[in-house]
C-alpha cells in the first residue's frame, strides 16, 4: 500500500520530529522534578507523567506545550500549582520555566484550549522567551527561566 504513494514509489520519508521526553532530560532534572511533583501531591508516576510537559520541537525557537485543563483547574482550587515548562534548545539543552502558582492562576483563562488541554506556547524572540497568547502581545517570560526557586528547591 505504502509503495502507490508518491513517498512511497520514490523513497521519501517523513522524517521523524524532535520529540523532547522525559528520559532526554538530564537526570538531575528529571530526579527533581519527580520528587517536587511528589511534594506537590502527585505522588503516583501516572499522575505525574500527565503533569510533566513534553515539547515537540516544530520550528527552530518555538515550542509547543499542552497540560491537563481539569487538573490545572482542580490545583488551583486546591491552592494553587505551579507549571514547569521544559523545552529543549537548538543545542539539546533543556530549558525550563517554572511559572508560580500566581502566574499560572492570571494566565489559565487566557491560554488556548483544544482536546482537554492547556496549550503553552513558547517563542524566542532574540535572547528572550516569550508565552504567545491568542489575541494578546507576547508575554516574557525569561525571568522564569531557571527558576526553581518557585518550587521551594
Amino acid at each position: 500500500m505504502m509503495a502507490d504513494s508518491f513517498s512511497g514509489r520514490y523513497g521519501y520519508k517523513r522524517k521523524s520530529s524532535d520529540v523532547v521526553i522525559y528520559e532526554d532530560a538530564p537526570e538531575a532534572l528529571r530526579v527533581g522534578l519527580r520528587e517536587i511533583l511528589a511534594e506537590m501531591g502527585f505522588e503516583r508516576p501516572t499522575a505525574q507523567r500527565r503533569i510533566i510537559c513534553k515539547a515537540l520541537r516544530r520550528r527552530p525557537n518555538r515550542w509547543f506545550l499542552g497540560l491537563p485543563e481539569n487538573e490545572v483547574l482542580e490545583r488551583i482550587r486546591n491552592g494553587g500549582v505551579a507549571v514547569v515548562l521544559l523545552c529543549q534548545s537548538a543545542t539539546g539543552s533543556i530549558l525550563d520555566f517554572v511559572l508560580p502558582p500566581s502566574k499560572v492562576q492570571e494566565l489559565v483563562h487566557t491560554l488556548s484550549k483544544s482536546a482537554g488541554q492547556l496549550k503553552f506556547n513558547v517563542k524566542k524572540v532574540g535572547n528572550r522567551y516569550h508565552l504567545v497568547i491568542p489575541g494578546r502581545s507576547l508575554l516574557d517570560v525569561s525571568e522564569y527561566k531557571g527558576k526553581l526557586s518557585v518550587l521551594g528547591k
